[in-house]
């Protein structure tokens, strides 16, 4: 279901995903915001990504800025761009570049 009737939805892998709108699915909790690519995908309670593709917010309260191919995969976790960044540790933030990888709590990379 979409929150919003104006909403453009578009449909990867049995689950729904529309852009700037906060949607629902079987596997998406009803307060996850999507605003970029339809290959991103959230999972996380309150998470967002803003854009970029193929990147994944699974932590609750999770962000990701864009970029391609990044992970939020804990609480309060933000990756704000960049490719193939993780991060994995309780409100762990990388701010961009290549490989990097957050995995301890508070751990900051840029």
């Amino acid at each position: 279901a979409v929150s919003n009737s104006t909403s453009v939805i578009l449909e990867k892998a049995n689950n729904t995903i529309t852009t700037g709108m906060v949607v629902s699915s079987p596997s998406v909790p009803e307060d996850v915001t999507v605003t970029g690519i339809s290959t991103n995908a959230t999972s996380g309670t309150r998470s967002n990504i803003s854009g970029g593709v193929s990147n994944t917010a699974s932590g609750n309260c999770s962000a990701i800025g864009g970029g391609k191919s990044n992970t939020t995969s804990a609480v309060y976790s933000t990756v704000a761009g960049g490719i193939s960044n993780t991060a994995s540790g309780a409100q762990s933030f990388i701010g961009g570049g290549y490989s990097n990888i957050a995995n301890n709590a508070y751990a900051i990379r840029h």
